[in-house]
Formats: C-alpha cells, structure tokens, sequence
C-alpha cells in the first residue's frame, strides 16, 4: 500500500513538472480535450479531468462473471488515471471521493 502511493505519486510528479515550465505568455480559456480540461494559471499549465454532463458511469458490476483481475484493473486504472491527470490535489481528492462513491453506487463493496 504504502509502495503504491510512492509510485503514484511519483508519477504526479513526474507529469506536473514535464507541463508545468513551458513559459507560455498568451492567456486561453479552458479547453476540454478527450478526458482533461486544459487551462493556463498564472503561466503554469494545468489539468483536471473532464467528464461529459450525461456520462453515466456504468462501470462491471461487482459480481460479474469476469476474471477479478479485470474488476482490479479497472479500479487501479482509474486511480492511475486521476493521479496522472489532475494537477491540483484537491482535484485529485475530489475525483477519488466521486469515483469511491460511484462505486458504492453501482453495488461495491467498501
């Protein structure tokens, strides 16, 4: 437990300073790119996830006839996803307290 939180977050890290020193000077709006909303603050890139207003989240029922691997891997991918994308760790908290509760939702055990 305690090596997979060093992993995520050294790779937060890693991806916070790859985007994070570009020096770009023009100010944008946001941008919603397939998953990440892209903004410019105080000439800093940064992301969060975006997720589309109707998206249901309809993930495998806990109790599906799928190897548990896969119920693994779609919980781990998850958590991989929101740590490599969020810039903020407020953003991150936010988006792993919905995704537990989605999970809860759709008859996970906690």
């Amino acid at each position: 437990s305690c090596r997979r939180r060093e992993t995520l977050e050294g790779i937060s890290k890693r991806r916070r300073s790859r985007w994070s020193s570009l020096g770009l000077q023009q100010t944008f709006q946001p941008i919603d790119f397939m998953d990440v909303t892209i903004s410019l603050v105080d000439n800093r890139v940064e992301f969060k996830l975006f997720e589309k207003p109707l998206a249901l989240h309809l993930y495998l029922p806990p109790h599906s006839c799928h190897p548990p691997g896969v119920i693994k891997g779609l919980v781990m991918g998850e958590v991989l996803r929101i740590f490599q994308l969020c810039s903020h760790d407020s953003d991150i908290d936010d988006y792993l307290s919905e995704f537990f509760r989605r999970l809860l939702d759709r008859g996970y055990q906690a």
